[in-house]
C-alpha cells in the first residue's frame, strides 16, 4: 500500500515546477532583460509592463516557464 501514498507525488511536483508568480511581483526573462511588474497571469502565459531606457511604457505576455522572479 506504500507505493500508492506515492503515486500523488509526481502531480505535486508538477504543480511545483511553475513558480507562483503574482500580480506586482517583479519578473524578468530568463535569458536577461529589463525587470517587469507582473500585471495578469492567464493560463501558463504572463501579463507583464516595463519601462525602457526612454521612459516608455511597453506590455507584453510571456509563457511562464521563460521568466524567473527578478
Amino acid at each position: 500500500m506504500a507505493p500508492a501514498s506515492s503515486s500523488p507525488a509526481p502531480s505535486n511536483t508538477q504543480n511545483q515546477a511553475a513558480p507562483a508568480f503574482r500580480s506586482g511581483n517583479l519578473v524578468r526573462l530568463r535569458s536577461g532583460g529589463p525587470l517587469m511588474t507582473v500585471k495578469d497571469i492567464k493560463g501558463d502565459q504572463v501579463d507583464c509592463f516595463w519601462t525602457d531606457v526612454t521612459g516608455q511604457i511597453n506590455a507584453d505576455s510571456f509563457p511562464v516557464d521563460v521568466l524567473q522572479m527578478g
